[in-house]
This record gives structure tokens, sequence and C-alpha cells, in this order.
């Protein structure tokens, strides 16, 4: 009781502050532009491509590509200060807020439990708290007079140049995760301010976990950099919100796709181990679970990354993987009518589709967000031919067939008799090795529909079709057909069609025994409307 008491309270606790967060958004003081973190028409893939931005714009301005910090802060949510918190709310929130907010964190009590023991209740005189909603927002506020001491001067909006831009910005935030971009000399003085400002704050940074990232030195000794006396780690790679960043500002596409590739695998791998697979949940369950929780790992920032021909096979070969586990296919096998069946597009073609909402959503930020002032400033390509793939685009017929999800895979029938109408769609029941027909030819599709009389069983013109089985089955009906001529034409050819695969079936496995017919066939409740 007591623990169903303390999860109501959550709850509501939770409800609370997601009512608040608009109205303490609202009445905040304006937070800085460098900062991108939780806050509304930002996203972290924005936040890298700002960064990569930066960088490309640093190296056409300066004419060397720039260095790059990555900072660390020491349990950053544990250490806040909230009066510097409450301070900068107080100018311009109401009192009735701002007392509710104090209220919400100040009146705090924590308390461990371990072995079945209870520690004594006390209240922590600092930080926020860790999985609330507010407390990315309010991070942002005390953290938020950093940038305006790392730039030289306050931005100017809109700015003129991109020289005015990139002057300005020196750093980017992102709730506790911090980046500075510059020279080796102004990554060392930006050092020294940070150092500066988490004594005047009360934080720490943790300089075992700061990364920097340096160009290629002419010189023998590369430069160095320290916080708190302490050398900064320099590396290679370094995964910035889920991004890998190579020395110059870019993306590390490479080391991205098989990060991804490898993790959508590894995930794939626990979900079939619990019923994501050919003989678990049906095929249309199986892979909108493969497309909600699997291939979003091998999406996330392909939006902003250019892979080559031969990463976006990689991406091909994992999807490939990951559906043929779908259907316990074998290593070689054709995914092509896989996908066709569930409508699941190749990678590249999701590559694109990406791509393609995040320039169309570019377009329409707010005027305050970072990318609308970098794009703003950005010079804009100007040719006199309309490129060849967009006018190509426009001589194409508009009106083209909608890819959709196999009816099959909806409409409602037994399990057994689903799969066998899959894998005739998927070629199974006619392949595989060659077994003998009942006539002893070899088994092949065009073989069965002739020596078995499928036309003539389906009641199917053959100059209509040469595949009636396939035909009659992208005509089965969804809903009770209006007509009783009709309900009973349908009736007799389901009958018909499951006589045929179970032939199909005694030929490709000569020792199947077949199960029972269930009383109540669902197709035939269906067409039936009983």
């Amino acid at each position: 009781m007591e623990r169903l008491a303390g999860k109501a309270v959550y709850i509501y606790y939770a409800i609370l502050e997601k009512c608040l967060a608009p109205t303490l958004q609202m009445s905040a003081p304006p937070l800085d532009l460098a900062q991108g973190g939780f806050r509304p028409a930002r996203s972290s893939l924005d936040q890298v491509l700002c960064l990569t931005e930066l960088c490309r714009l640093h190296r056409l301005h300066h004419k060397v590509p720039p260095a790059l910090a990555f900072l660390d802060i020491k349990s950053a949510y544990d250490t806040v200060d909230r009066r510097i918190i409450w301070h900068a709310l107080a100018p311009t929130s109401s009192p009735s807020l701002l007392r509710l907010l104090q209220h919400l964190f100040d009146d705090v009590l924590i308390e461990f439990l371990l072995n079945n023991h209870r520690s004594h209740q006390f209240s922590p005189t600092t930080g926020v708290l860790q999985g609330s909603i507010l407390s990315p927002f309010l991070y942002s506020i005390y953290i938020n007079t950093l940038p305006a001491l790392l730039r030289p001067h306050p931005p100017e909006l809109p700015p003129a140049t991109i020289s005015d831009l990139t002057s300005t910005l020196t750093c980017l935030l992102y709730a506790d995760d911090v980046v500075l971009v510059g020279t080796p000399a102004t990554i060392r003085y930006s050092l020294t301010v940070c150092e500066e400002h988490s004594h005047s704050l009360g934080y720490r940074w943790s300089p075992s976990k700061c990364v920097i990232l340096s160009p290629p030195s002419p010189s023998a000794d590369p430069p160095t950099y320290q916080l708190y006396n302490t050398d900064l780690p320099t590396l290679d790679n370094f995964s910035y919100l889920g991004i890998p960043i190579k020395p110059g500002g870019q993306i590390d596409t490479k080391a991205l796709i098989t990060h991804n590739t490898t993790k959508a695998l590894t995930s794939m791998h626990l979900l079939s181990s619990i019923g994501v697979n050919g003989s678990g949940y049906n095929r249309l369950t199986s892979t909108r679970l493969y497309h909600q929780f699997i291939r979003p790992q091998m999406e996330y920032g392909l939006a902003i990354a250019t892979p080559t021909k031969g990463q976006q096979q990689q991406l091909e070969r994992a999807q490939y993987i990951c559906i043929r586990r779908l259907y316990n296919a074998h290593l070689r096998s054709s995914t092509h009518v896989m996908k066709h069946l569930t409508a699941t597009p190749s990678m590249t073609t999701r590559l694109h589709t990406l791509q393609l909402k995040f320039v169309h959503r570019a377009t329409h930020l707010p005027h305050d967000t970072l990318l609308f002032q970098l794009i703003s400033v950005l010079p804009t390509p100007r040719t006199r031919k309309t490129p060849s793939l967009w006018h190509k685009l426009l001589q194409q017929p508009l009106a083209s067939q909608l890819i959709q999800i196999d009816p099959l895979l909806k409409i409602p029938m037994t399990k057994k008799h689903r799969s066998r109408c899959i894998r005739w769609r998927l070629g199974w029941l006619t392949g595989g090795s060659r077994k003998p027909c009942t006539c002893q030819a070899p088994i092949s599709k065009t073989h069965i529909i002739s020596c078995h009389h499928h036309h003539a069983r389906l009641s199917i013109n053959s100059s209509l079709t040469s595949d009636p089985l396939s035909y009659i089955l992208n005509r089965l009906p969804h809903h009770p057909p209006a007509s009783s001529s009709t309900r009973a034409r349908w009736l007799r050819s389901w009958s018909t069609i499951k006589a045929i695969l179970l032939e199909l079936e005694y030929l490709q496995h000569p020792q199947h025994q077949e199960t029972a017919e269930p009383d109540d066939d669902p197709f035939i409740t269906v067409v039936s409307g009983s």
C-alpha cells in the first residue's frame, strides 16, 4: 500500500511539472543563443549540425581547422546551487510560480534503502532532481552566464556576415554538454574562463572526462590544454550527443554507421529471443516492432550525415539480417518480397526521406534558433539550369500506386493458413531443394500452376493472369461482401485456396501431419458476417 501511494505521488508530481513547464519557459529570462538543450524547436541533431557548420565556417574564415574541447561537468545536476536559479528567475517570474518551484525543489527529503534498512531522512542543500521534467531547463538557467563570458562581444541578431556569427559563437551548450570551438590559443583562454566560472557558481569540471579534438599540428610539440592544472586527454574521435565527431569538427560517418548497425543488430537479437521472429508474433506485429524499436537505432544521425554508397550498403545489409530474422529465412534468401509485404522501404529510401524531412523542418524554425541564424548567413547557390533529378521528377506522372502493407498480413485467418499464403508469396512453397511433383516432374511455380490446374479450380481465365492463386489472394475481402452470392463464391474459393496450399505443403514436406481445422475459421467468420 505504501509503495502504491508513493507511485501515485510520483505520477502527480510528473503531471504537475508537465503543466508548469510551458509557464516556466515563457516567464524565464531568455536563454543564450548557444543553448540548445531541451528547448522547443531544437533537437540534438540541430545542435550537432550547428557544431559542424561552425567548424566549417571557422575553416573558411581562419584557413585552418578549429580545435574542439568537449567538457564534462562532474555530477552536474547534483552540484547546482538552486539559489542562483531562484535569483535569475525572480525578476521575470511571478512570485507564486517562484514559490511553487522553490517548494518542489527545496522542500525535498531523501532516504536510502539498503539491505531492508532505511536511513534517516535528510534534505539536499544543492542540486536539481534527477528525472524531473523541469530540471534540464532549470539547469540551463543555472549555466546560462557561461556563453556570454566566452565571447568577445554580444551577438547581433540577425548576423550581418558569417564572420560576425563565428566570432561570437565560441561555445555550444546542450544542458550539461559543453563544447568549445576556436583556435588552440582561444581554447586555452576559454578553459581558463570555464575554470573561473565553475569557482564562482560552485560546480566543478571533470578533467578526466573532458576531451580535446585538436587539428594536426605541424610542430613536433603539439599544444596542451589544462583544467585545474590537469592535462586534458586528446583523442581522434568523440561522440557528441551520440554522433561521432572527427578532429576539425566533421561527422565521422563511418563510425556512426558502424555503431548504429552494431547496436541495431544487438537489439534485434534480443527481441528475437522474446518472440520477434518467424515462429513468434505474426509477421505484421514483428515488422511493426522492428520499425518502432530497431530501425530508429540505425537511422539516428542519418538526416545530417552523408554516407557513401558503401556505407549505405552496410545499412542495407543490416536491415536484410533483421528482416530475415522476422521470417526465419535463410541467410542468403532475397528480402525483396518480404519488404514488399510489409511496405518496408530500403535504407537508402529512408536516408533520403529523413534528410528531406530535416531540410523541410529547418526552413520553418523560429528565428531565435541557432540553426535558423546559421542558415540565414549561408550563401545560397544559384544555378541557371534546373537540376536534372528535379527535372525528371517533374516529368513523372503523379498518379502512382502508393506502397502499402500486403493485405495478407491484415486479413483474419489462422496462423497456419497465413503462413502458407506468405510462403507462396515468397516462393518458398515451390522453391528450395528440388522435389518431384505427383507427376514426377521437378517442382516449379509454373509447373505447379499447370499440373494442379489452378486456373480451372479457381475459375480464373488463363488470359487474365498467369498466376491465379496470387491473383485471388490479392482480392481477398476485408469485410463481409454485400451480396449473398459473392459471399458464397468467396467461401468456395477459400476452400479451394486452402486445398491448393495444403497440396503444396505435402509436396514440400511429405512427412507433414495436418492438424484438424478449427470450428471457427476467422476468414469464414468475416466473409459470412457472423
